[in-house]
């Protein structure tokens, strides 16, 4: 957003005010330093000194934390920038579980040193060298094989267990990199300026990221409604167990292909960045109305439990093509 300012004499020199909202986003106070840059254009760009975020940071882990705690301490770490975290308190025998879990759901994050009640994981990307676009479409991409393996197991009458949870847990680790450059991007004018997008731009990404998030968790719920067996994650999530209804499996089936349709095309207006085609999917969103009548129905809960899901499932679909016209 262009700003017009008047240069001002003062002491042999010229002084120029800086923004108000500017000076709030990136905390200047008195007497902090900023950086020029002249471009080759004639341009005159400033920036706020890089302040280092704190190399390390170390994380107790105590008996009461299980491995969701221990996970969400991890990633708000990693999501703020420490290039190091050491885990201290862990045993041995829970060392495997915390190692499998980081492998699981961060890119770049290496265990690099190992003692009998400790854990060092140290970052060995370089935040330079990642793609907002490329994570955005990777989850996209993600999202579309979810939908489409429930599809085909419903179709060949396989039974889903786990499978789509353990595909949620590679767009977790997609998603929780994304997050992270968003945040350096609103801390670090440098690296927004890179990433060759404005502010609000990033903010639209950030909410886009958090539907798909939640897009990834509802189909492992509506993966659950077709299982005959109680899966790990069904217990661990306390999802309850249905009997086999093949006329529930067609209402499923029914729903997801035409949101998949949907869904692949808000993809191909986001990797084309055509914020006309965002704006006339969002007017015809998607808000696909199960009927029990339609398929002779009781509204019993089994029938609840799938309404529930393609309504959450409508609104964050709707949402995301409402946050895209912001680009």
């Amino acid at each position: 957003m262009g700003m017009k300012r008047k240069a001002i004499k003062f002491a042999g020199t010229y002084v120029v005010s800086l923004p108000l909202p500017w000076i709030r986003r990136f905390g200047i106070e008195k007497n902090r330093d900023l950086e020029l840059e002249e471009t080759g254009e004639g341009s005159l760009e400033i920036f706020p000194e890089r302040r280092r975020v704190e190399e390390e940071i170390s994380i107790k882990i105590t008996k009461e934390m299980d491995a969701d705690i221990i996970y969400y301490k991890v990633l708000r770490a990693y999501i703020t920038g420490f290039k190091k975290i050491i885990l201290t308190g862990v045993n041995q025998k829970e060392q495997f579980n915390v190692i499998g879990i980081i492998h699981k759901k961060f890119t770049g994050l290496e265990v690099t040193d190992q003692t009998e009640d400790s854990i060092t994981l140290t970052d060995m990307l370089r935040m330079e060298d990642v793609s907002l676009d490329k994570m955005m479409s990777q989850q996209f991409s993600l999202l579309e094989i979810m939908g489409s393996d429930i599809i085909s197991y419903i179709e060949d009458g396989k039974e889903l267990g786990d499978s789509i949870l353990e595909k949620d847990a590679v767009l977790d680790r997609v998603n929780n990199l994304a997050y992270r450059s968003c945040n350096l991007a609103l801390r670090d004018s440098r690296y927004l300026r890179d990433m060759k997008k404005d502010i609000n731009q990033v903010l639209a990404i950030a909410r886009i990221l958090r539907n798909l998030e939640f897009l990834g968790n509802l189909l492992i719920g509506v993966s659950y409604l077709t299982n005959t067996k109680m899966s790990r994650g069904m217990e661990k999530y306390h999802y309850p167990l249905f009997e086999k209804s093949k006329i529930m499996d067609k209402i499923i089936l029914d729903y997801l292909k035409k949101w998949l349709s949907y869904f692949k095309n808000i993809r191909k207006a986001v990797v084309k960045m055509d914020p006309d085609t965002a704006a006339e999917l969002y007017i015809q969103r998607f808000a696909e109305k199960l009927d029990a009548e339609k398929y002779k129905v009781p509204y019993n809960k089994h029938f609840n439990f799938i309404l529930t899901f393609a309504e959450q499932i409508n609104r964050n679909t709707s949402s995301i093509v409402r946050d895209m016209i912001l680009f």
